[in-house]
């Protein structure tokens, strides 16, 4: 069907004429029997009908036409008798005739041989007949159960012929089956309504499903002709009070429907319905049967037989049409018809049922789950509600509903009765319509030209009164029918417009003329006033809506001024709905919305909001005396605002996700708006162009003045919405709300903000170790792998923070806090407990919370004390460690130190490896004692040269103190010998004082010495004489001597010796670090090796060993795989093939690749680099391979994180040749990683100058030092008594990941319905196989690397889908949500943070399941394994003597 040709169906039969006159006129009787008197007349039948019931099991006696045809005007005639003085004589009329109709499929012997002969003109006869049946008690009649017996028993008969398969009519025989069906029918079912004891009441269901069953056979039989067609849709308009009428209608409908949408678009349309519609098991047999060209006929014909749906929500209308079978009104003067008030009272609930049945096929064709039974009262299909008999029971009476409603909201807030008429049946699953539409579907246009008509008309408000005022149902006393009355099927019309302009079809528009009357109906829908209607059609319209504002829709954002006060009215809090719907649908849906809004505001600008009220002279959306128009930038301050008010009340942890990401995209829009639009003229945010405030609902709190938008207090308000929440008990444990709100944390953190003030982020930190504080303090039997994910996280957005903020770690009260959430992580416990007394380090017994915790707390910790502060390091981002090898080191040394260089390697607390080299970089034979030192710890490699200095930098030669100082110039006056003097020890008072008796008293050593001694004395005092002579004549001889020689004597002067080259400087700088003490070198008891231990440099893989823990990532490693995809691929090598060059892609894409990060040559890029993972895939007619090309990609690098974002090309050769990037994982003392070509090594002052300061992590500033290709190194450089090619990998010339790095795609796609049949699984076997990113092995799910998919709109904004890998958490990270729009400047910048984020949380998810650790572990691993394969534990006395004697060289 062409979709710009509209159907024209509203004198689809005009060129025929109906029937419906003669089926309403009520005939003369013509039997024979009517022509005598009642008594004779049943003595006749009673004769003729005992007699035929008496040979009934044998042969009939009627063998010529003639006497079947007098028999069968005694039947007849039978037929007519009052049923309730003569019910047994016409129940064996009926008999009579059920036992002779067998004629047409299976004769009994009771049949007469002439119908046997010619069993479809005596059919006709008896069809006629039947009629007479349901004709007799009319009106209000009362009825027995023996009547409603009897018309019970003609339906079946019908029902069987209609059911046999084996019966054939002909034409004549269906024209009159049909119109005999056709005139029961009327009888039953034509107004005025019926008493509910008569037998219309009763027989009104069984009557019109027979007949349409009976209608389908005769599609598939005798297809009827046009007369019979406009007859049955005259009636079935006389008919329409009835609702079971709408309801076989529904159920007919579908049946058709389903088999038409099989035809047109293949029976896998249906496929995307989860939940089976309800058939009617007898309507789907009979559809079975139909050709394919009757069966489009009868359905197309079949949806047009209740004429317009639209005039049941217009009472006179439906009024007009009263007249009864025999064509005479039952009006009485001043009095209304008989019925009449109850066909009034039913209409409502008929036309919310018909609009409904119209929306159902609506949903059909777009391949939507239009219901599920749980939403719905009592379950079941909505379509199949049972009526009881007493239609009063469930479509009450307007001034009921309206009571009702009033009661309803007056006690919404206190209890909402679960069988509530106004309980909602919209599922969550139609508002998803992007997600769960059928690709395979007709154009919304085509869908438009069907049911536009009345879809649209449904929404318009029903007029009730004339011109002047009078009502249109003049003598109608009952109260009239208000617009509010008919809110339910207006509902469900808008919610049928609704999804069907979400599924738009990529490029194909819309006419302007369902444009402007879809936006007309959206506007009037969206005002809810409490005191009229119930908010039903505002419930609808928001839950189906949610996909509007992503679609490519013509001036769709004209309706944004219409949505935001509902947003604002259901998120703010003031809910108060007549329609009780579960508010937690509600708000997502609302929400949803909202995530599509957040960027209007900055990329519309001062594009003016159109008054669509006051155009279509309907009202008017702005206050009268406004004199400027708004524009788009006056609702930054409202939906600011309406985010703040809707995360601080939201309750429901999916929708408080939902807020906070959206939270943080906006802010991020606003911030990179002021960074590039600075000089951009535009109102003051908040307020019109003529600075008054802009018009919202009336309520002035939800506008934000200009000092709320500043920049900085929206980051202020922003982080302390996200530490509420983290803070708050009933998230604390909620991982969807506490990774989002420390994903919020994070992302802000590294917006450039000039004006924070540090009190602000000094308490965010405090608080991010609060909850960590918070959550690990808990008992330990509420401990579970959920907190400890909570714990990880808070613990990553902590490092984040502070190294954007690395300021705040010069606030005591944040170090401290940090320095003990850390030690709690790292040891379970504080060294202070709450009394003050405090545990050392060594007496702590070890507790951690658990493995995965402990090792982020130590990645912390190591990253406080190394990198915070000073990343980007010297070597540049990509390389957080210092890019020198042993082969630099000495590759810069002189020629003549190259031989006599080596190092010694010890291993240090069994976590730190030394590389020690003592030959400095200069020839200058003064040269300082000078060691440089490659430290292989866990945080990475960092390399320093230190000098043993004795003066400062300052001086001009270092060595100054190594020269000897000249002597001062001599006295001109000559020497005089000089005099010698003698010095009496005591004072020469002593002398001159008397002698006393006590100085007697202490003997002299004379006096003390025996006999013995005194010879020792003697020979003692005789050595000291001649010691004393000897002396003397020595002294003179000297002076003799040189009496006549210079002073001073050049020949005896002193002279400073030479300065030492050669130095121990290894051992010097162990000492220095106090590692050369007994108890660095002895080993403990209780571990393996001492403090200080040394490594066998000579044994085999040493070296080889040493590269693999080089190449082992010191940061978490991401890649990225960024694919463009054209329209209408759907093969993985039509995709990959187009990856190769970016010459012809769109300047939007390339823009936005090239935003990802910074542009880095892989052949010179020391950082990660993207990896494959890729497994065997074969597509067509063999294998499919990729591969990641060598050319420049973007790359991005935080403290934490580095991302590869490559574009993988169609692999050339095999999987696993050199023309795909493979990693090669090395064993345990195999060979290590292959190393890249045009690896480099840092070169320029940091490195190559004598006095190298610094590597990785040591020094702060930024910027990328020069480097040179080491192609042309030296063949074989010696280190430590072994060789060393000088082809050995760099540090980052090939990570080894191992099965760790994760893995994203995100897809750029020309036609955004792509997205659906995009090979995800394919394209993730080929990329990074299912043992990786992908592996879902304990849900059993599908395969599928977490994908984003970006579509551009015509507006300039890009809209975004998410999919996560089946059997994970199906909410992914943000900032990026699916289904939001963002604008272009923040593109590249959000998805990045979004696939950063998406591998972060796919490695807390897999740690609980598998062995993924921190590179900070890893690493550390790592030493531990090669201290134990090198290692060589000596003795105390060994050590030394090996150390001094140069044997550990």
């Amino acid at each position: 069907m062409d979709s710009r040709t509209p159907v024209v169906r509203a004198d689809m039969y005009a060129e025929w004429v109906s029937q419906t006159e003669s089926i309403q006129v009520v005939t003369s009787p013509t039997d024979v029997l009517n022509a005598f008197t009642p008594g004779v007349s049943r003595t006749v039948v009673e004769a003729v009908v005992t007699f035929l019931e008496k040979t009934i099991s044998s042969s009939s006696t009627l063998t010529t036409p003639g006497q079947v045809q007098w028999t069968m005007q005694i039947i007849g005639y039978g037929l007519t008798l009052p049923i309730v003085t003569e019910e047994p004589l016409v129940n064996n009329c009926v008999e009579i005739y059920r036992d002779w109709l067998s004629a047409l499929y299976s004769p009994k012997p009771c049949v007469p041989p002439p119908i046997i002969l010619d069993p479809n003109f005596y059919a006709q006869l008896i069809f006629e007949q039947f009629t007479e049946v349901f004709s007799p008690l009319q009106g209000s009649c009362p009825v027995s159960d023996g009547h409603v017996s009897l018309c019970y028993k003609v339906l079946q008969v019908a029902h069987t012929l209609v059911k046999e398969s084996s019966v054939r009519f002909s034409l004549e025989t269906w024209h009159t089956f049909l119109k005999s069906l056709l005139r029961i029918a009327n009888n039953i079912l034509a107004p005025p309504l019926q008493p509910n004891d008569s037998i219309g009441s009763k027989l009104h269901e069984h009557v019109i499903h027979v007949f349409f069953e009976s209608w389908l056979r005769a599609c598939a039989e005798c297809f009827p002709t046009p007369v019979y067609w406009k007859t049955l849709r005259e009636l079935c308009c006389c008919w329409r009070h009835h609702p079971s009428l709408i309801q076989c209608w529904n159920s007919l409908l579908l049946s058709l429907s389903l088999r038409v949408v099989s035809l047109l678009y293949s029976p896998s349309h249906l496929s995307c319905l989860s939940l089976p519609l309800q058939e009617d098991q007898d309507f789907k047999q009979m559809v079975a049967c139909l050709r394919d060209d009757a069966l489009v006929q009868a359905w197309f014909r079949t949806l047009h037989t209740l004429g317009d749906v639209v005039d049941l929500c217009h009472a006179e209308r439906v009024v007009s049409v009263s007249t009864t079978p025999q064509g005479v009104t039952t009006e009485k003067e001043g009095q209304p018809p008989v019925g009449q008030t109850r066909r009034l009272e039913l209409l409502p609930g008929i036309f919310h049922d018909a609009m409904r049945g119209v929306a159902q096929l609506v949903f059909l064709f777009l391949g939507i789950n239009f219901s599920s039974s749980s939403h719905y009262p009592g379950g079941g299909n909505p379509f199949e509600t049972q009526l009881p008999t007493t239609p009063g029971l469930v479509h009450h009476s307007p001034a009921a509903r309206r009571k009702e409603i009033k009661m309803d909201k007056a006690n919404v807030n206190v209890q909402k009765s679960s069988h509530s008429r106004f309980y909602v049946n919209i599922p969550l699953a139609a508002s998803k319509l992007s997600e769960s539409t059928s690709v395979i579907r007709p154009e919304g246009n085509t869908l438009l030209h069907l049911f536009g008509s009345w879809l649209f008309g449904a929404t318009t408000w029903p007029s009730m009164q004339t011109a002047d005022g009078t009502s249109t149902l003049g003598h109608v006393s009952q109260p009239q029918l208000q617009p509010m009355d008919f809110e339910a099927g207006r509902a469900e019309a808008l919610r049928a417009l609704c999804a069907i302009f979400s599924a738009q079809h990529c490029g194909v528009p819309f006419l302007p003329i369902y444009l402007a009357r879809f936006y007309q109906a959206l506007c009037y829908g969206l005002q809810y006033d409490p005191e009229t209607c119930s908010g039903q059609m505002v419930i609808f319209i928001i839950l189906s809506s949610t996909s509007l504002f992503r679609k490519d829709l013509q001036s769709i954002n004209v309706m944004v001024p219409y949505f935001l006060p509902m947003l604002e009215f259901i998120l703010a809090g003031k809910t108060n709905f007549g329609y009780e719907v579960k508010m937690e649908e509600l708000r997502h849906a609302a929400i949803q919305i909202l995530s599509c809004l957040l960027c209007h505001p900055y990329h519309f600008l001062n594009q003016p909001l159109p008054d669509l009220l006051c155009a279509s002279a309907g009202g008017s959306l702005y206050p009268t005396g406004q004199q400027t128009t708004p524009t788009f930038i006056s609702l930054k301050g409202r939906i600011l605002r309406l985010l703040f008010v809707a995360i601080q009340d939201e309750q429901d942890p999916k929708n408080l996700h939902l807020l906070l990401q959206s939270l943080h995209v906006i802010i991020k829009d606003i911030a990179t708006y002021e960074g590039v639009a600075e000089a951009v003229a535009s109102p003051s945010a908040g307020h019109t162009s003529d600075g008054k405030p802009i018009p919202g609902d009336g309520n002035p709190d939800l506008i934000f003045g200009d000092e709320d938008l500043h920049l900085a207090v929206l980051f202020e308000k922003a982080c302390g919405a996200a530490t509420t929440c983290l803070l708050t008990q009933k998230w604390e444990c909620n991982t969807l709300v506490s990774l989002s709100a420390l994903e919020l944390i994070s992302g802000l953190a590294e917006l450039n903000i000039e004006d924070i003030h540090h009190s602000v982020t000094r308490d965010i930190v405090v608080s991010i170790c609060t909850y960590i504080e918070g959550l690990a303090l808990k008992e330990i039997l509420r401990h579970s792998k959920i907190l400890h994910t909570c714990i990880v996280a808070a613990f990553k957005a902590l490092l984040d923070f502070i190294s954007w903020h690395p300021y705040t770690l010069s606030s005591q009260r944040c170090l401290t806090k940090i320095m003990k959430v850390v030690e709690l992580g790292i040891s379970g416990a504080f060294s202070e407990d709450p009394k003050g007394h405090v545990v050392y380090k060594g007496l702590k017994e070890l507790k951690p919370i658990s493995g995965r915790v402990k090792e982020i707390a130590e990645f912390v910790f190591a990253s406080v004390m190394e990198r915070v502060g000073s990343f980007p390091s010297p070597s540049g981002p990509a390389a957080p460690s210092s890019l020198v090898t042993e082969e630099d080191l000495l590759t810069r040394l002189p020629s003549d130190k190259k031989d006599q260089a080596r190092f010694w390697y010890y291993i240090v607390d069994n976590s730190m490896v030394l590389a020690l080299l003592e030959k400095g970089f200069t020839e200058q034979k003064d040269a300082l004692p000078t060691v440089s030192v490659i430290i292989r710890s866990p945080s990475g490699r960092h390399v320093w040269t230190m000098q043993l200095r004795n003066h400062p930098r300052s001086e001009a030669s270092p060595n100054k103190h190594l020269h000897g100082t000249a002597r001062p110039c001599l006295n001109p006056t000559p020497m005089s010998t000089p005099v010698p003097i003698y010095r009496s020890p005591w004072p020469d008072s002593v002398n001159q004082q008397p002698m006393m008796t006590v100085d007697g008293s202490i003997p002299t050593l004379e006096d003390t010495l025996g006999e013995e001694l005194r010879s020792v004395h003697e020979t003692v005092v005789t050595l000291v004489e001649q010691q004393i002579e000897a002396e003397s004549r020595s002294h003179d001889k000297v002076h003799d001597v040189t009496r006549g020689r210079p002073f001073p004597d050049p020949d005896l002067a002193q002279e400073s010796p030479e300065p030492r080259t050669e130095f121990e400087t290894a051992r010097l700088f162990l000492s220095h670090l106090g590692l050369m003490g007994i108890e660095g070198v002895q080993t403990d008891p209780q571990s393996r090796l001492p403090p200080l231990a040394m490594l066998d440099s000579t044994r085999d893989f040493f070296h080889t060993q040493l590269a693999s823990l080089d190449s082992l990532p010191t940061r978490f490693c991401n890649t990225v795989f960024v694919l463009y995809c054209k329209r209408g691929n759907t093969q993985v090598s039509d995709i990959l093939s187009g990856q190769d060059s970016l010459n012809d892609k769109p300047n939007e894409f390339v823009e936005f690749f090239n935003g990802l990060g910074w542009a880095v040559d892989p052949a010179h890029h020391p950082g990660f680099a993207g990896r494959l993972h890729p497994s065997i895939f074969k597509e067509g007619c063999g294998p499919v391979e990729a591969q990641i090309p060598h050319h420049s990609f973007p790359y991005h690098a935080t403290i934490m994180t580095e991302v590869a974002f490559v574009m993988p090309t169609l692999g050339l050769g095999t999987i696993g040749s050199t023309t795909s990037v493979h990693s090669h994982e090395s064993s345990e003392l195999g060979p290590g990683p292959e190393p890249l070509h045009g690896d480099t090594f840092l070169s320029g002052k940091g490195v190559m100058s004598p006095e190298m300061v610094g590597g990785g992590g040591g020094g702060g500033g930024g910027g990328e030092c020069d480097r040179t290709s080491s192609s042309n190194l030296g063949s074989r450089f010696k280190v430590g008594g072994a060789s060393m090619d000088a082809e050995t990998p760099r540090l980052r010339g090939s990570l080894q990941c191992g099965d760790h790095d994760c893995a994203a795609m995100v897809v750029w796609l020309e036609n955004f319905e792509d997205h659906t049949h995009f090979p995800l699984e394919a394209m993730t076997n080929l990329l990074h196989s299912p043992t990786h990113m992908s592996s879902t092995s304990k849900t059993g799910g599908k395969k599928a690397l977490p994908t984003i998919f970006i579509h551009k709109l015509s507006s300039g904004l890009y809209q975004i889908a998410v999919r996560m890998p089946s059997g994970r958490n199906e909410v992914s990270a943000g900032p990026l949500v699916d289904g939001m729009v963002v604008s272009r400047r923040t593109l590249s910048l959000l998805v990045r943070q979004t696939t950063i984020n998406i591998c972060s949380r796919f490695r807390m998810e897999s740690e609980w399941h598998t062995n993924i650790s921190t590179p900070f572990t890893n690493r550390k691993r790592k030493i531990e394994e090669f201290s134990n394969l090198f290692s060589r534990p000596v003795e105390v006395a060994e050590f030394f003597k090996k150390l001094f004697t140069c044997e550990v060289k």
